[in-house]
């Protein structure tokens, strides 16, 4: 406040502004921390004083600069979590931030429960003790039941009974100051991790029931433990009811029970690793490092309904076993449903062995939950930036981090991420993210491979290798959503916090779209220079001009977003500002690296100069709306290139090299029985001309020359594409200017017998030039 004062007493009212607003900031954060009243009443007093004296700057200073905000402040960190304190209208809060318990929260009945005549009933604390004599086999699903709570409880008992690790018994505890009067409520304080930080959710001992006193939610074969019951209360008042969708998007109950990490894969995904997943499974099960289960899909396959264990679609499976020996792979697998027959035979256990294979054809998703102890460091950020994009094209919303890993070995050393929504409201169900994570400064034409898919589920985990710039995505309907990005690796890790400042940008954005005619595809495919391209000129500081400050490279921001369906990539070029046909790695300067969906985005230092930038979807399938937007620390200008041939006629003509007539190159003395075509000029015009291969199933070397025509003969040699080439886009010839008359085209391939079909493409600036097959008399070339 002193400093403030003094530079509104200097008439520096910027900087005074700038701290009058943190001090506000500051002191509101230490009312909230504090939990003694009269320094919460002092701290707010300073609080309103400083914010008076800001106001009173703004009033008579319109053109103030804005206050930026550190998002990876105490403050700011504090107030993500403060603010994801309300899931579906209930408080939950910190647990540094309770003076004293919250109210007792009832979850509200299902539909199903009530349709039953469910009533409450109070339960005795003695019937929560000995917890370790539970087996995983001992819970029991109901109807009105959540499959995935009862499956997220019985893979925690059956740690419990490898390891001792006394899982649940610590998370639901009765606090020691309680010591209820005969009758009353018992209260049970569940400690859990949700929405990003430690909280809390306190329940009573009641529970529902059937009229004759059964329980109506999860139990136990012997009826005689309720702590699985009051731990599904418990979860269920945070999700909203009992009538919470079972084998949800949302049920990551092992993570908020332990603050283990939730991993997520997808059986039938392309990327899904078969043995390497079995193989951590092996290894981290044996060690006590996970715990897992196992979902259906809507759908049952056929592998599922020919399985040995009867199957439900939608459901979720608790896995209480793993096998493995040279000779066989197998879990065993844990129903915990309820069924009438049982009560004849309660010595049969729900669990059933079965092999690897079947659970990679019968189920759909592998849910797994890893023991944050695996690693020696952690770091977290809090955010809550994920704000709908003012324009009118609908486009995900992102943030960006950079993370920096003290790594000497970065290749051995893996990193984990896991980014987390924080829910307000577990009805929603259009809400998606991704993570993307690569290298700060890709540069590599060879590892622009996808990443970064969407999910709608709460959490995404990515494995990578450090340095890396992190791409939070949203998309989704609503506003201000918050979330929480943590990194675990066995290496000191740092967020990257001293960002540069760049106020030059292209106002307004720069908007284009993804047509049949522009989406060219990733740089393997040969339609690749069809891609926008555009200009992009740096100019030079005036201050380096004038030499009085040591010259420093310009840092350059480029953001490309589309929907969260196009896998996107930004590459910068050496290029002068010229369309490229082709991406060649040592022209590179930049690139956004793998293809992301929904956004791109690159950073780079680079000289004063023009560059092309080339903006690309993965496959030219992919069509749709996008936006450009480039940042600077210096001018900048960002212009659209033309499309190679714009303000010229175009004749497309196809045509293929066959026995005959892959005849190869002029060495081989059988140039002119290649394909030959005869142009014709009745007024003076320019031309060029594009050869390009569209199917070969090898690398094929091209060429296409321009001759004078006469007698059908080859003449003078006009205008070539250059040395034999085998790249992607083909060849192309000089823009020349031709006279009329006759003339001929010859494409061929450097080698004779390279059978490939081709595609001519005649530019020329007067629609009345013509190109047909011509057969040329034999003769030496």
């Amino acid at each position: 406040y002193a400093k403030a004062a003094s530079a509104e007493l200097h008439r520096d009212y910027d900087v005074a502004f700038r701290l009058y607003v943190e001090t506000v900031q500051n002191y509101l954060y230490m009312a909230q921390k504090s939990a003694v009243p009269s320094v919460r009443a002092t701290c707010k007093a300073q609080a309103g004083k400083a914010l008076e004296r800001a106001e009173k700057i703004k009033s008579y200073k319109m053109d103030l600069n804005p206050v930026s905000i550190n998002h990876f402040s105490e403050q700011s960190q504090y107030a993500v979590l403060k603010k994801s304190s309300y899931v579906n209208k209930i408080h939950v809060p910190l647990n540094n931030e309770v003076s004293s318990l919250p109210s007792f929260i009832q979850p509200p009945l299902s539909t199903e429960q009530i349709s039953q005549g469910a009533m409450w009933k109070t339960w005795s604390s003695s019937e929560t003790s000995a917890l370790e004599e539970l087996a995983p086999e001992d819970i029991v699903q109901h109807i009105v039941s959540d499959c995935s709570v009862c499956a997220s409880i019985s893979v925690c008992i059956d740690h419990n009974r490898r390891f001792q690790s006394k899982v649940l018994s610590i998370i639901l505890t009765l606090p020691v100051d309680d010591a209820p009067h005969s009758g009353d409520p018992v209260r049970y304080r569940w400690d859990m991790i949700f929405n990003g930080g430690p909280r809390i959710v306190q329940i009573d001992n009641q529970l529902p029931c059937y009229p004759d006193g059964e329980l109506m939610c999860v139990s136990t074969r012997n009826k005689q433990h309720v702590l699985p019951s009051l731990m599904e209360k418990a979860y269920m008042a945070l999700m909203g009811g009992y009538d919470f969708p079972g084998s949800s998007v949302l049920s990551y109950l092992p993570d908020a029970m332990t603050g283990w990490i939730p991993e997520m894969l997808e059986i039938r995904s392309p990327a899904f690793e078969r043995e390497r997943t079995w193989q951590r499974i092996v290894d981290g099960y044996t060690l006590g490092m996970c715990v897992l289960t196992l979902g259906t899909g809507e759908a049952l396959s056929s592998a599922a309904e020919l399985s040995s264990m009867y199957l439900k679609p939608a459901h979720c499976y608790a896995v209480v076993g793993v096998s493995d020996s040279e000779s066989d792979r197998r879990v065993t697998v844990l129903d915990s449903e309820y069924h009438a027959e049982e009560e004849a035979h309660e010595q049969e256990e729900g669990s059933h062995l079965l092999t690897w294979d079947t659970v990679c054809h019968a189920f759909d998703g592998i849910y797994l939950s890893w023991n944050p102890s695996m690693f020696k460091h952690s770091l977290t950020f809090h955010g809550r930036s994920w704000r709908k994009s003012p324009s009118n094209i609908e486009q995900p919303n992102h943030f960006q981090l950079s993370l920096k890993v003290q790594s000497t070995k970065p290749a051995e050393e893996d990193v984990w991420i896991l980014l987390t929504r924080h829910v307000v409201d577990t009805t929603r169900t259009s809400e998606f993210i991704a993570l993307s994570a690569q290298t700060a400064q890709a540069s590599d034409v060879n590892e622009m491979y996808m990443k970064g898919t969407y999910t709608n589920s709460t959490h995404v985990l990515v494995t990578t290798n450090p340095d890396l710039a992190l791409v939070c995505s949203y998309d989704g309907e609503y506003d201000d959503v918050g979330f929480t990005v943590t990194v675990y690796s066995s290496i000191p890790a740092s967020w990257v916090e001293d960002s540069v400042k760049l106020p030059y940008s292209t106002p307004p954005k720069i908007t284009g779209a993804f047509t049949n005619k522009t989406a060219g595809g990733n740089p393997s495919h040969s339609s690749y220079m069809a891609n926008p391209q555009y200009r992009l000129r740096i100019e030079q500081d005036k201050a380096s001009i004038r030499g009085s400050s040591r010259e420093k490279r310009p840092r350059v921001q480029l953001k490309l977003q589309s929907d969260r369906r196009i896998p996107l990539n930004i590459s910068v070029v050496w290029s002068q500002g010229q369309r490229i046909a082709d991406l060649v790695q040592n022209e590179i300067v930049a690139t956004s690296g793998a293809y992301t969906y929904g956004f791109a985005s690159v950073l780079k230092d680079m000289p004063v100069g023009e560059y092309t930038v080339v903006v690309s979807a993965f496959e030219p399938k992919y069509t749709g709306p996008f936006t450009l937007l480039a940042e600077s620390t210096h001018k900048i200008e960002l212009s659209p290139i033309p499309q190679e041939g714009a303000g010229m006629f175009s004749k497309p003509l196809t045509g293929a090299w066959s026995d005959d007539s892959a005849a190869g190159g002029p060495s081989f003395k059988r140039y002119t029985s290649n394909p030959c075509y005869e142009l014709k000029v009745t007024t003076s015009t320019e031309v060029k001309i594009r050869l390009q291969v569209t199917s070969s199933t090898r690398s094929v070397s091209i060429n296409v020359t321009l001759f004078q025509l006469s007698d059908n003969k080859l003449g003078q040699h006009l205008a070539t594409s250059g040395p034999y080439s085998d790249a992607h886009s083909g060849v192309i010839t000089p823009q020349l200017k031709l006279g009329p008359g006759k003339y001929a085209i010859v494409p061929s391939t450097y080698s004779p017998g390279m059978q490939a079909t081709f595609k001519l493409i005649l530019y020329s600036t007067d629609s009345g030039t013509s190109l047909t097959p011509l057969r040329l008399a034999s003769a030496s070339s």
